[in-house]
């Protein structure tokens, strides 16, 4: 059954704002910022927690993908961080313009021993911009249509 969150196409709108994103506006995204809740999701696994991930999962059932959380400090920025869920995988790839020249195709990485696949950015909160997510294999049916 496929998750009725799975958008292989999604379009990012924050604050409902129409700005338009730009290269030669600084701060508008970096990476390499950890996300607070995958920081968490990875503490509870590596104290034992076997439900956590489940968990995790519910919780971004209930909230929606991508994963969006506050920048304490500083609201015209928030941490956005990419989700998908399989187990077939061996990775995924992230199609996603933040600048206006069209950015390659970037890697995901997995929260080991889970079906977990994330990247997070520090990023404008008023952002937009449309993104795409690519498993390899391409195939879904290995994950019973568990991919998001």
């Amino acid at each position: 059954m496929e998750s009725a969150l799975y958008q292989p196409w999604f379009f990012v709108n924050l604050l409902g704002s129409t700005a338009s994103i730009a290269a030669e506006v600084p701060g508008i995204w970096r990476e390499g910022v950890p996300s607070h809740r995958i920081a968490k999701l990875q503490k509870q696994l590596d104290d034992g927690d076997s439900g956590a991930a489940a968990r995790f999962w519910e919780d971004m059932n209930a909230a929606g993908t991508p994963l969006v959380e506050p920048v304490p400090q500083d609201s015209s920025h928030v941490l956005l961080t990419f989700l998908y869920r399989s187990k077939a995988a061996t990775s995924v790839g992230l199609t996603a313009q933040l600048t206006v020249i069209r950015e390659p195709s970037i890697a995901l990485r997995r929260l080991r021993h889970t079906d977990i696949w994330y990247k997070t950015y520090w990023i404008r909160s008023d952002i937009r911009f449309s993104y795409g997510l690519s498993p390899n294999p391409s195939d879904d049916r290995a994950d019973s249509g568990q991919d998001r």
